[in-house]
C-alpha cells in the first residue's frame, strides 16, 4: 500500500508541473494576436490517493495461566531382605610325620700328645755394658778475683793493678763405654712332649621321626540374611501452572489509500480565443502534460476553431 501511495503522489506532481508550465513560443495559441487575452481557467482530472478507513478481523495470541495435572516421580529407599553366601577361611591344625636329621655331639675320650713347658735353673754368662771415666788431673792458671777491700785500696791509682793468677788442679773427664761379663742364674723353659687323655666331643648325624603340626586354611560357606536399601521410582499425581498462548479474534480499524479521479481548476494558457475552456475533450483525448497543444501546433485544429 505504501509503494502504491508513493507512485500515485509522484504521478500527480508530474501532471501538475506539466499543466502549469508556460507554453513554448512555437506552441502558442493564436501567436499572431497583438495583445494577450484575460486569464482563463480550465478543468483537469487528477488521480489522487485518498485515505479510507475500514474494519477487519485480526487474530492475536494471549498468554494465559492454566492448571494441569501430570504424573511426577520421586525416589524412595525401600528395605529389601537378601540372602548371600559368605565365604570365610578357618585355620585347621593337622599333624604330619616327618623324618629329620639332627646333629648330635657324642663325648669321646682320646689320647693326645701335647708339649708341656718344663722350667729349670741354669747358669748363664752375659755381657753387660758400663760407662767408665778414664780422665786425669791437669794444672791450670786461673785469675784471682780481688775483694771489695782491694778495690777500695787502689781506687785512686791511675793505672789498674796487674791481674793476679794462681795454679789449680783441674780434673779432665774422659768417659768410655766398656763391656764386662756377668754370670747369672736364670730359669729356662723347655718344651717336653707328653701323652695325655682328653675328653672331647664328636659330631654325628642321626635320623629320627617327629610329629610336626601344620596349619591349613579351609573355606567355610555360610548363608547370611541381611537388609539393604534399594532406591526405586514411585509415580504420584501432581498439579502445576503453565502458560499457554491462546488465539483470539478481534476487530481493528485500519486505514488504506484508494485512488480516485478528481477534477481540478487550473489557469489556462493566454490566447486570442475566448476565456472558455479550450479543447477539454482534446485533453482527455491526447492525455496529460499538454499533448493537445502539440496536436494543434501540428495543424489538427482542435483549439480555437
Amino acid at each position: 500500500m505504501f509503494r502504491f501511495s508513493v507512485r500515485k503522489a509522484a504521478l500527480t506532481a508530474a501532471v501538475l508541473a506539466a499543466v502549469t508550465a508556460p507554453a513554448r513560443a512555437d506552441d502558442g495559441c493564436c501567436s499572431s494576436a497583438p495583445a494577450p487575452c484575460a486569464p482563463a481557467m480550465r478543468t483537469i482530472y487528477v488521480n489522487e490517493c485518498v485515505p479510507e478507513t475500514y474494519t477487519a478481523p485480526r487474530t492475536v495470541y494471549r498468554s494465559e495461566c492454566r492448571t494441569e495435572n501430570y504424573t511426577a516421580y520421586r525416589c524412595e529407599s525401600v528395605p529389601v531382605v537378601r540372602e548371600r553366601v559368605v565365604t570365610s577361611y578357618q585355620r585347621v591344625c593337622e599333624m604330619r610325620t616327618e623324618v629329620r636329621r639332627t646333629c648330635i655331639r657324642v663325648p669321646v675320650c682320646e689320647e693326645r700328645t701335647v708339649m708341656k713347658p718344663c722350667w729349670s735353673n741354669q747358669t748363664v754368662t752375659e755381657m753387660r755394658t758400663r760407662c767408665v771415666d778414664r780422665g786425669h788431673y791437669e794444672c791450670r792458671e786461673v785469675p784471682v778475683h780481688h775483694g771489695a777491700a782491694h778495690r777500695w785500696k787502689h781506687r785512686h791509682d791511675c793505672c789498674p793493678p796487674p791481674p793476679c793468677t794462681k795454679t789449680v788442679k783441674v780434673w779432665v773427664p774422659c768417659k768410655v763405654q766398656e763391656s764386662y761379663p756377668v754370670t747369672v742364674c736364670k730359669k729356662v723353659c723347655t718344651m717336653v712332649p707328653s701323652v695325655v687323655r682328653v675328653n672331647s666331643f664328636r659330631t654325628e648325624w642321626r635320623e629320627h621321626t617327629v610329629q610336626v603340626p601344620s596349619w591349613r586354611c579351609v573355606p567355610v560357606h555360610n548363608t547370611v540374611r541381611e537388609t539393604c536399601y534399594t532406591t526405586r521410582t514411585v509415580p504420584y499425581p501432581a498439579t502445576r501452572t503453565v502458560h499457554v498462548c491462546v488465539p483470539h479474534t478481534e476487530m481493528v480499524t485500519c486505514t488504506r489509500y484508494v485512488t480516485r479521479c478528481v477534477a481540478r481548476q487550473v489557469p489556462a494558457d493566454n490566447c486570442e480565443c475566448s476565456a472558455t475552456v479550450c479543447c477539454s475533450s482534446g485533453s482527455r483525448k491526447h492525455g496529460h502534460g499538454g499533448r493537445w497543444l502539440r496536436g494543434r501546433s501540428q495543424g489538427h485544429g482542435h483549439c480555437c476553431d
